[in-house]
């Protein structure tokens, strides 16, 4: 985690290190991404960097959980109690995550290759841990939906989480290969145009509408 050093260091400063490593850790796996890529962008001496972390994993730990807390703003937004069935609320949680996608292009980027695309031995312990809770959360909210008579009784709560949680893959795997332009446009204040925001959401709405035809 960062230490207190740079938590001491100017807001404008912060952000410029933490936009400069996220674009380099998003489009690089764990191994392949370079601190000196980073430093070089931003002109500081090496030194520099740790004094901030204690070392290229402490980095990736880091953006790691600054990603995901950006994220998890944006799905809290969301409260389940506002709408009037399960099936409505979790399109409206993807409608959320597409939000953060096309708002937090490199954040998207970063998580989606750590979920995804990341092939370095030296996170892998991390992001099996991950995966696992994941897999746990599903399972507990799969468990409460079924009491809540959302989710078929009959289809066992292992097997419904998988189903979700590989559809989730599916939908990422689209999203990021379709817009993986859009979202570098975005990086230099480009917007996604209005049309292609209506088809993403669209689009991930059947998808959702299919998986509730088959588990309600």
């Amino acid at each position: 985690m960062p230490s207190t050093t740079f938590g001491n260091l100017p807001q404008e400063k912060k952000k410029r290190f933490v936009e400069a490593a996220l674009l380099e850790f998003a489009a690089h796996n764990f191994e392949t991404a370079s601190i000196n890529v980073v430093i070089k962008k931003l002109n500081m001496a090496r030194g520099s960097v740790y004094q901030y972390f204690e070392n290229k994993l402490d980095l990736w730990l880091s953006l790691k959980a600054h990603c995901d807390q950006i994220k998890l703003s944006y799905i809290q937004s969301v409260n389940r109690f506002d709408f009037p069935d399960f099936w409505s609320y979790y399109r409206a949680l993807y409608a959320r995550g597409i939000d953060f996608d096309l708002e937090q292009p490199v954040c998207s980027r970063f998580l989606y290759r750590v979920a995804y695309r990341e092939t370095s031995e030296e996170v892998s312990d991390y992001i099996k841990k991950w995966k696992e809770d994941a897999n746990e959360m599903f399972n507990q909210w799969v468990e409460y939906e079924k009491v809540q008579g959302a989710i078929n009784i009959e289809i066992p709560a292992q097997l419904a989480a998988h189903f979700m949680m590989s559809m989730s893959i599916s939908i990422a795997d689209f999203l990021h290969n379709r817009y993986n332009e859009f979202q570098k446009q975005n990086e230099t204040g480009s917007n996604v145009p209005e049309q292609e925001v209506a088809f993403l959401k669209g689009y991930v709405a059947e998808m959702v509408s299919l998986l509730q035809k088959a588990m309600a």
